[in-house]
């Protein structure tokens, strides 16, 4: 990830999986999943101990994002130049 963000996203969700979300006044579709995974939420921060779930998906034409669920917040955490 080139940018790092921690910006509201509204995500639409099909079967838990990301199928487009919305940043900015603008509506980006999720052509492909390229990964996700669980991490460890930094309760030292003072955020709510639990997991968080992070998304790498690829619109198209507009590229890579990395977003973030944790309970029913998501978040967008970087964009790959």
């Amino acid at each position: 990830m080139s940018r790092r963000y921690a910006e509201p996203v509204l995500v639409w969700c099909r079967s838990g999986t990301p199928v487009r979300f919305r940043r900015r006044h603008r509506t980006y579709r999720v052509v492909e999943v390229l990964g996700w995974w669980l991490e460890a939420v930094p309760w030292w921060r003072g955020e709510p101990a639990g997991q968080r779930e992070v998304w790498r998906v690829e619109t198209c034409p507009d590229g890579v994002f990395e977003l973030s669920r944790h309970g029913a917040d998501w978040v967008l955490r970087g964009i790959a130049d």
